[in-house]
């Protein structure tokens, strides 16, 4: 699960309200231009597929590809009854850039998840972090701290958050749990400077 995947950009080979997007091995991940994360399920045990969608709360992502990997996608495109070999780039991550007031978001795409890579600024209060999530019949938290979304499938799982301040070159740990709020979730953070 630790294996880094690649962002594909999309050159043509897929809707073109996407972006980017990342085969992982728990499905397909697609960052449109609008900067929604949307999950594909695949079918399972003879139920149709699942979509979940997570949007940025009154957030304004702008994706873009940073850190240029080697290797590209090849794929074939039918263009005017012709077919024509296209490529396209691949990504180590996503910046979706100052997403809320002071919080910049990164996405990591890992063996079967999308790691949320939010920075918070100095003075600026992470409560501005809001996602809502589209496709679940409900959010509730496991005893782990994970966040489950319950589709037809099962639950989903978002691990626990992690926090930490960095100060003088080190990571100080900072408590943090999701703060669940219908269909939506932010984070409760504890004590830091």
């Amino acid at each position: 699960t630790g294996l880094t995947l690649p962002f594909i950009a999309n050159t043509g080979q897929t809707d073109s309200s996407v972006s980017f997007y990342a085969q992982t091995f728990a499905g397909s991940v697609y960052v449109t231009r609008a900067g929604e994360l949307v999950y594909s399920l695949p079918p399972k045990d003879g139920k149709p597929g699942w979509t979940l969608v997570e949007h940025f709360a009154q957030g304004k992502p702008h994706p873009v590809g940073i850190g240029v990997n080697v290797s590209q996608v090849s794929y074939i495109k039918d263009k005017h009854g012709k077919a024509v070999t296209e490529t396209a780039k691949t990504f180590g991550k996503l910046n979706l850039g100052e997403v809320f007031s002071g919080v910049k978001v990164e996405l990591v795409a890992h063996g079967n998840t999308v790691e949320k890579i939010y920075t918070v600024a100095s003075r600026v209060n992470a409560s501005h972090i809001r996602m809502t999530v589209a496709g679940s019949h409900a959010l509730t938290l496991d005893a782990n701290g994970a966040l489950l979304a319950e589709t037809g499938h099962g639950p989903v799982q978002f691990s626990a958050p992690i926090a930490w301040q960095e100060k003088q070159g080190k990571k100080i740990p900072v408590k943090v749990s999701y703060a669940l709020n219908a269909n939506s979730y932010g984070f409760n953070l504890g004590d830091y400077d």
